[in-house]
Parts: structure tokens; sequence; C-alpha cells
């Protein structure tokens, strides 16, 4: 089966140009299993949303989904529909 991530697979040579990668660098990370990268890109995300954080907006709108979720828990699905839903 096919990713759905766009930017799955090997790391496009002009972003490794572009961040001033060592061709050292770019090949270890190119010779990484893709578990070794999985938890790389994992890692990395992390450490980017940390930093980042979401917006005033996100948190507002995560706050009204909680409070409807509580005020209408019928209307909730179980996790296992959504997760079925989203891989047809």
């Amino acid at each position: 089966m096919q990713s759905k991530i766009p930017l799955a697979g090997t790391i496009p040579s002009n972003i490794l140009s572009r961040m001033s990668v060592t061709s050292d660098l770019a090949s270890r990370l190119r010779r990484l299993t893709p578990r070794q990268k999985v938890v790389l890109a994992d890692h990395l995300w992390r450490e980017a949303e940390a930093k980042i954080g979401p917006t005033a907006a996100q948190v507002s709108l995560l706050n009204e989904r909680a409070a409807e979720a509580l005020r209408t828990p019928s209307r909730l699905k179980p996790a296992g529909d959504a997760v079925r839903r989203l891989r047809r």
C-alpha cells in the first residue's frame, strides 16, 4: 500500500540543497531503515510542534469541539469507525 503522506519516501534533493545539508548527512539519512526514518520524523515533528504550538484560533476551535462533545456525547463515533472511514 502506498503512503498517503506527500513527502514519504526519499528526501527530495532540492530540499537537502536548500538546507545546506552535507552530502555525508544526506547519504546517512538515505541509508536509514523505514522504521528509523519514521522515528526520526516523529522526533522532528514533536520538537517543531513543541516550539510552534497551536494558534489561539486552533485552541479555541478545539475547546469548542470538546464542549460540543460533552454536550452531545451521543453524536460521538468510536475511534475505530473513524479509522476505517479514513482508510477507504
